[in-house]
């Protein structure tokens, strides 16, 4: 989807959270062209990492590349590592119901 932004064409890439599990959520780009996972460090704390969040940001074949404080976020960094910068994307939260 492209949008236009003063006089110049803008891509704004959709990216998908997809929480499986608490925890736990898969992440996929509307293009397809990245994708990755959001773990919850269950063993994180403040004062065991401080200024990080309780989220490992991993790609899609399992490298941790850094650390989020939200899937948001989380998906934020997978998006930009993917060559979007942030304004340019909108994450969609879906949680998995029973």
């Amino acid at each position: 989807m492209a949008a236009e932004v003063l006089g110049q064409l803008a891509l704004i890439i959709v990216v998908t959270v997809n929480v499986v599990s608490p925890g736990r959520g898969l992440v996929t780009s509307g293009q397809g062209d990245f994708s990755g996972t959001i773990v919850l460090d269950r063993g994180h704390t403040r004062l065991s990492v401080p200024g990080t969040g309780p989220y490992l940001v991993e790609t899609e074949s399992g490298d941790v590349i850094s650390r989020a404080r939200s899937y948001r976020q989380g998906a934020e960094i997978l998006a930009a590592r993917g060559g979007y910068p942030r304004p340019a994307v909108t994450v969609e939260i879906e949680h998995e119901r029973e």
